[in-house]
C-alpha cells in the first residue's frame, strides 16, 4: 500500500519529532488507486465543514505541514497524497491527467465522512492542476475550488536558474545541498525560510516521486478544464512566486475571462510555497477568498 520505504536522508531528531507530533493528530484513510491505494490524512473534528488540501508536484501532504492543525480548528481537513506521490500508489497512467483526476474524485467520495456537506477544495501548484481535473467529477460535493500558485494556464513564464535533478548515487550531504538550492530557486522567496524540515521534505518527496509533473505546467491543461467547474473559483499566489512573476496580470485575466467573479489574492512576502513561508498570512487570505458555505 505504501511506497515510502527507507528515506534517502534520515530526518534530524527535531524534524522527526515534529513530524510525529503532527501525524499524531491525524487519522489515516485509504482509497483505491491503481494496484494499491491513495493515502489521506484527516485532521479535525468529525462533522466539521470539510476542507480538502492537495499538494504540489514532487510533494506530499507535507506541503501543508504548517497549516493542517490550524486549518482543522473548525474544519475537517482531508490532506491527500496524489497518486504516484508521497505514500500513494502510482496511477495506471501517470501522464493521463483526466484519469488521475477521476481517481482523486473517487477517492474523496470513498473517504469523505460529511456526506451532507459540500467540500472546499484547495490545490497547490500541481495539486491545483489535478484538482482542476477532479473537480468536474464532484459537482454534487464541491462548494468551491481554490488554486494556489498554479501553472498549466498556457501563459508566459519568466526564465530563471534551472533546477538540478536528484540522483540516487548522491550522498546525503549532496542531496541536502541540492534540495536547499532548488528550494531557494523555486519554492521560497527568502533563503532564510529554507529550514531543516523543508530540506527533508524536498529530498524525501522528490526521491520517492513516481508521477512527474513539470511537463504539464507548460500546457494549458488547467485553463481548458476550468469552464467545466460549476463551483466558485479563487486563486492565490505568493507575491514573489517565481512560477508566475512578473506575469500575474495575464493569469488573473485568463481566470476572470472564464469566471469574472473569481476571487484573486496575493500573500505578501511569500514565494511559490506561500502557505509554508507565510502560514498565518496565507491562512487569513484563504479564509477571505473562500465563499459562504452552502
Amino acid at each position: 500500500m505504501t511506497r515510502r520505504g527507507k528515506a534517502p536522508v534520515c530526518p534530524l531528531p527535531a524534524v522527526a519529532a515534529a513530524i510525529r507530533t503532527v501525524e499524531a493528530k491525524s487519522t489515516v484513510k485509504r482509497s483505491p488507486c491503481g494496484e494499491g491505494g491513495m493515502v489521506w490524512r484527516v485532521f479535525g473534528e468529525p462533522g466539521a465543514p470539510p476542507l480538502m488540501l492537495m499538494h504540489g508536484g514532487y510533494g506530499s501532504w507535507w506541503h501543508w505541514f504548517r497549516n493542517v492543525r490550524s486549518l482543522a480548528r473548525g474544519r475537517r481537513v482531508y490532506a491527500c497524497d496524489t497518486p504516484g506521490l508521497g505514500e500513494s500508489s502510482p496511477p495506471p497512467d501517470r501522464r493521463d491527467m483526466d484519469s488521475i483526476g477521476r481517481i482523486v474524485a473517487g477517492g474523496l467520495r470513498h473517504v469523505l465522512e460529511e456526506r451532507n456537506q459540500r467540500v472546499d477544495l484547495v490545490g497547490f501548484s500541481f495539486g491545483g492542476i489535478v484538482g482542476g481535473h477532479a473537480a468536474p467529477y464532484l459537482p454534487d460535493l464541491l462548494n468551491s475550488f481554490t488554486m494556489v500558485g498554479v501553472g498549466a494556464m498556457g501563459l508566459r513564464r519568466a526564465r530563471g536558474p534551472a533546477l538540478e535533478r536528484f540522483r540516487r548515487d548522491m550522498t546525503p550531504a549532496q542531496l541536502r545541498s541540492l534540495a536547499r538550492r532548488n528550494l531557494e530557486i523555486l519554492m521560497l522567496a527568502d533563503p532564510r525560510a529554507v529550514d531543516d524540515f523543508a530540506i527533508h521534505m524536498q529530498v524525501t518527496n522528490t526521491m520517492r516521486a513516481v508521477t512527474k509533473s513539470r511537463w504539464v505546467s507548460a500546457t494549458p491543461a488547467l485553463r481548458d478544464r476550468l469552464p467545466l467547474i460549476d463551483a466558485p473559483l479563487a486563486a492565490i499566489w505568493g507575491e514573489w512566486d517565481w512560477t508566475a512573476w512578473p506575469f500575474f496580470r495575464e493569469r488573473v485575466a485568463a481566470i476572470r475571462a472564464i469566471r469574472p467573479a473569481a476571487r484573486i489574492a496575493m500573500v505578501p512576502r511569500a514565494g511559490h510555497w506561500a502557505m509554508y513561508e507565510q502560514p498565518e498570512a496565507f491562512e487569513r487570505t484563504l479564509w477571505e477568498v473562500l465563499p459562504e458555505r452552502q
